[in-house]
C-alpha cells in the first residue's frame, strides 16, 4: 500500500513530511475535475431518477473503462445516504489516476449481477469476528466479497426458521 500511495505522490510531484496521500487528496477536492466536480456530475446524474428509486437506493456499483471495479452496498437507504459522499470521494481518488478509454460500453445490470454472483458462491471464510459483529470473505474467480453482519441478540434476533441478519455491509472488489 505504501508503494502506491509513494508512487501516487511521485506522479503528482507532492511530497509531505508523512508521505501520505493526504497533500494529493487535499489537492483534488479543491481543483478542476475534482472530487467536488465529479461528486457534482455524479448528483446530477442521480437527480434525473424517480424519487422512489433514489430513497430506496442502498449502494453503486462502480465501473472504470467499462469493467465493474466494486459494488458497495449497505443494509439500509439510511445509512448508505449517511456515508455515500465519503464513498464517492473514494470512488474518485482511486480512478482519477486513469486513462479514460475511448469507446468503451457501460456494464449492464445483468453484468452487475454475474460480477456479484461470483463472488456470493465461493465459500465464505470469517475474517474478523467480534461480540457484535463479524466480517466474512468470499473470493470468487473474478470478484471478491466482504461482508460486516452485526450479531443478533435475544430482542433483535430474527423470527423463522432458518432466519438470519441482514448484512449491515457488503463490498465487491474485482479480483484483477
Amino acid at each position: 500500500m505504501w508503494a502506491e500511495v509513494h508512487s501516487k505522490n511521485e506522479m503528482h510531484k507532492t511530497t509531505n513530511s508523512t508521505d501520505t496521500y493526504r497533500k494529493v487528496a487535499t489537492e483534488q477536492a479543491a481543483g478542476a475535475g475534482s472530487n467536488k466536480d465529479w461528486q457534482a456530475r455524479i448528483d446530477a446524474a442521480i437527480a434525473k431518477l424517480p424519487a422512489g428509486d433514489r430513497d430506496r437506493m442502498v449502494g453503486y456499483a462502480v465501473a472504470v473503462n467499462g469493467k465493474i471495479a466494486s459494488v458497495d452496498m449497505f443494509g439500509s437507504p439510511k445509512l448508505f445516504r449517511k456515508l455515500e459522499k465519503k464513498l464517492v470521494a473514494s470512488y474518485v481518488t482511486e480512478a482519477v489516476d486513469i486513462k479514460a478509454a475511448k469507446d468503451i460500453k457501460a456494464p449492464t445490470a445483468s453484468d452487475v449481477k454475474v460480477f456479484v454472483f461470483d463472488a456470493d458462491k465461493a465459500e465464505g471464510e470469517r475474517s474478523y469476528d467480534t461480540d457484535e459483529a463479524s466480517t466474512v470473505v468470499n473470493k470468487g474467480s473474478h470478484a471478491s466479497k466482504s461482508g460486516v453482519m452485526y450479531k443478533p441478540t435475544a430482542k433483535s434476533a430474527p423470527k423463522g426458521d432458518g432466519a438470519k441478519a441482514s448484512p449491515v455491509y457488503e463490498t465487491y472488489h474485482s479480483n484483477q
